[in-house]
């Protein structure tokens, strides 16, 4: 927080050192200068003064005004179509953001576009009037409003972010004729209607659910429809990510042979119970069924190939499945936390088991690997608590860390093979008693322990124990609201969404063959890294700069939501010599994180919905500057922040609304340069930039320019 006696010159010195990170997140790794002084950067042009009046604060540009807050305490607000004597033409961000008094506002006339969280988190608001001459709502322009339940949106909108409304009351929405640039309504609980205006060229809509115009893209099912059968009519393609996610009343789908593919499209759905593909060769995507808590049965389509990563993670009510026997790949965490899951058969020529992929399903009494199978992943059946025994097959050459920890029923583990490389703590919590049973004179065994764990060599399986299940264990269906997770992507065209690179497991953490001796203290904190960051590395070390949280880590991987919070808060910290204190009480249900709880009450970073943060997502470079821009506002929120003449990047079209002035204000300053050819890159849109990372931040470049910073404030 600014001290009273803190100089204009200081703040200055804040912005350019906060925005020389982003300048580096925005080039390659390998094209950033180790070591180089800090230049001080003289911005582009001279940042236009805010103006005050009796009720609002704005700027002036180009014969326009932008109204940048609101401080008048009014219910009822009629904005002026004019301050000094200048049109209003743009509703800032955060102009009325957090304002718990406005019940009703009327835009006037005139403005054409609402900044991001224009209005957010406006609790009381019930009425919103928008001129005919809005053409763009962006970012959380209304979000979180519960009270706001309808809202006209004028025929001359083209573009609508997804999050405009997420958290709020709506009940129904019609979609203008001019909106195309628009993809869902994310997190819009009470919408029981969607509606397209006939003459809209992109979408069209059929009692109420939302389609594209040929009517081959099911794009969103409204949460609060009250029906509790859908068919999804035969000739649709497609269902689009999270089509009918967040459903409340919906118990029953059946989706017709016609379908080609589905993405998160039933995640979240509090009443589902079953969903029948009637096609053999539909293919799932990304989470399809994850947290639909009441699901109990789904058949699967004949030839399906891949059960994507946590597709059935979180379904509670799920005791059984049969997966065909086409499937040769079940991603990461596919079945995680399945609580009831009783009984599940793993397919022929399925090789790896992978990450998490039954960890929590704490009533699957046993479970047959196939002789296919070689690796055994990371916390593959962590806390399965009801399994007793597992034969492990001679095909299985790895195991990783924590594989079964804490799979407190666990007797023994029959081997057919060598003894498999391991991970750290792969037993750890078994039955008191346990052992390992394996082949006499097979390479790689020892006795009378192995890795720590008892062990019996045995030359028949008939002189084995008797395997003995334990019954199938019922448990209650956790209750509470479910959280809609983050939308993965968004659509760039309708009606068909590109289908992403197969996801690929994390590598299993094995131990050494022999124990490693202890490594000297060298001021080493990560286990890997690249050459060049390793001065710095050292450096941020040495200066205090490295949140406990990335100890350890790989930092050549991408930087996540929650390492950059703890990052930037850590930074802040130690640069003001002020402690920032944790939001109170915490928003979210997915983190207690302290240092995200203070990037979030400092403004630096928001929820991904209003419960949840979604702490393990990656960052791309539009999202790093978003936060760095809240950042300074939150170090100077007077300052003027206008954007008005500033050029777009040649790639303006693949940064998100949300994004646009933060990036354009780095931009303003004369930070942001992107690549050679001036592009931003803000996020990977294709799959090969998937592949390559493409718009990713790494947690060395993050930690790399927080050094930087350090030294270029002295």
């Amino acid at each position: 927080m600014k001290k009273p006696n803190r100089s204009l010159k200081r703040i200055a010195v804040w912005f350019l050192s906060a925005t020389l990170c982003l300048s580096a997140l925005a080039a390659p790794a390998s094209a950033l200068t180790i070591g180089t002084p800090i230049t001080p950067i003289t911005p582009v042009q001279p940042i236009t003064p805010t103006l005050l009046s009796l009720e609002y604060d704005y700027t002036v540009a180009n014969g326009a005004a932008t109204i940048t807050k609101y401080k008048g305490t009014a219910a009822k607000v009629e904005i002026p179509a004019k301050l000094g004597g200048s049109p209003v033409r743009v509703i800032g961000i955060s102009a009325f953001s957090s304002n718990q008094t406005l019940t009703d506002v009327t835009i006037p006339e005139g403005v054409t576009t609402l900044k991001d969280m224009a209005f957010y988190n406006c609790k009381n608001l019930v009425s919103a009037a928008l001129p005919s001459t809005l053409t763009a709502m962006e970012g959380e322009a209304f979000a979180l409003c519960p009270k706001l339940t309808g809202i006209v949106l004028p025929d001359g909108l083209t573009k609508l972010d997804t999050m405009a409304f997420h958290g709020s009351g709506l009940t129904s929405v019609t979609i203008p004729k001019s909106l195309t640039d628009f993809y869902q309504f994310f997190d819009t609980a009470s919408l029981r209607s969607i509606d397209a205006a006939p003459e809209n060229p992109k979408f069209a809509s059929v009692g109420g659910v939302l389609y594209s115009k040929d009517k081959k893209d099911l794009i969103q099912y409204p949460a609060s429809r009250p029906d509790t059968d859908y068919q999804i009519p035969e000739g649709v393609l497609y269902l689009s990510a999270r089509a009918f996610a967040g459903c409340r009343y919906l118990l029953n789908v059946t989706a017709p042979a016609s379908l080609v593919f589905a993405y998160g499209s039933f995640s979240y759905c509090d009443s589902l119970r079953t969903v029948v593909f009637l096609g053999s060769g539909t293919e799932l995507h990304g989470a399809c069924f994850n947290g639909s808590k009441k699901l109990t049965g789904v058949t699967l389509p004949a030839k399906l190939k891949t059960i994507p990563k946590e597709t059935f993670a979180e379904c509670a009510s799920l005791k059984s499945l049969v997966i065909p026997a086409s499937v040769t790949v079940i991603e990461q965490n596919a079945f995680h936390n399945c609580i009831n899951l009783a009984s599940v058969n793993l397919p022929d020529g399925l090789q790896q088991i992978q990450s998490g992929t039954f960890a929590g399903c704490t009533a699957l009494p046993a479970v047959t690997i196939p002789a296919s199978v070689q690796l055994i992943n990371n916390y593959a059946f962590s806390r399965c608590s009801n399994l007793s025994t597992v034969t492990i097959p001679a095909g299985v050459t790895q195991m990783g860390k924590r594989a079964f920890q804490n799979c407190t029923n666990l007797t023994d583990v029959r081997f057919t093979g060598k003894a498999p490389a391991i991970g750290e703590e792969l037993f750890a919590g078994a039955a008191a008693g346990f052992v390992i049973y394996y082949p006499a004179g097979r390479e790689g065994w020892t006795a009378p322990t192995w890795y720590g764990y008892p062990t019996k060599a045995y030359t028949s399986f008939s002189g084995l124990p008797v395997i003995r299940l334990r019954p199938p264990v019922v448990f209650p269906i956790p209750s509470g609201d479910p959280e809609i997770p983050p939308l993965p992507f968004l659509r760039p065209d309708l009606p068909l969404l590109p289908i992403p690179a197969p996801a690929e497991d994390e590598a299993p953490d094995l131990l050494p063959e022999e124990p490693a001796p202890a490594p000297a203290d060298t001021g080493v904190f990560y286990t890997n890294a690249s050459a060049w960051a390793e001065p710095e590395l050292k450096k941020a070390a040495s200066l205090g700069l490295v949140p406990a949280i990335l100890t350890g880590a790989d930092v050549t991987k991408p930087i996540t939501r929650e390492e950059f919070c703890e990052l930037a808060v850590l930074l802040y910290e130690k640069l003001t010599g002020t402690a920032a204190a944790p939001a109170a009480p915490n928003p979210f249900t997915d983190t207690a994180n302290a240092q995200i709880l203070k990037a979030y009450r400092l403004g630096i970073t928001n929820g991904v919905s209003a419960s949840a943060f979604a702490p393990d997502a990656l960052i791309n470079r539009e999202q790093c500057a978003t936060m760095l821009f809240r950042a300074i506002r939150a170090i100077a929120p007077n300052a003027d922040y206008s954007v008005a003449g500033v050029k777009d990047f040649p790639d303006q079209k693949d940064i998100s609304a949300w994004a646009a002035d933060g990036t354009k204000y780095m931009s303003k300053l004369g930070i942001i340069k992107g690549d050679a050819a001036g592009n931003f890159m803000p996020k990977a849109s294709t799959d090969a930039q998937l592949r390559s990372g493409y718009g990713t931040a790494t947690r060395e470049a993050a930690i790399l320019m927080t050094v930087r910073t350090a030294d270029a404030l002295g």
